[in-house]
């Protein structure tokens, strides 16, 4: 899981002409952030944005293929290949980085709540 400095930086200058995005650096990767939502991953110089049942299928009719960071035939992520025209084009990117942040944001939301590891106190 590697990231080119100039790739990252190329990718970053695309995102932040159409809001802003910060990476951070995860197992040689990069994570995607637009304010507080984790949208996608950067492997081998390939951008994933995070999919759901409202948009995975844009993905799939273009053939883009999903994450999978243990390799073929493993469990793929709920996180697809970005076409590199949609990277290209700022008004594409634009929709395409929106449903991807809308996806982590619901992701997020309807994530079940971890149970406290805490035992509940007596009744006095």
């Amino acid at each position: 899981m590697a990231v080119r400095d100039s790739y990252r930086d190329w990718l970053l200058e695309q995102l932040g002409r159409v809001r802003p995005v910060r990476a951070k650096r995860m197992f040689g990767g990069l994570g995607l952030y637009a304010d507080e939502e984790f949208f996608g991953v950067v492997d081998n110089d390939t951008v994933f944005f995070r999919t759901g049942d409202a948009t995975r299928a844009s993905y799939e009719s273009r053939g883009m293929k999903p994450f999978q960071p243990m390799g073929p035939g493993t469990k793929p992520m709920s996180y697809h290949e970005v076409p590199a025209d949609v990277l290209e084009d700022p008004v594409l990117l634009s929709e395409w980085l929106s449903k991807a942040v809308g996806e982590a944001a619901l992701a997020t939301a309807t994530k079940p709540k971890p149970k406290s590891s805490r035992s509940p106190t007596p009744d006095a």
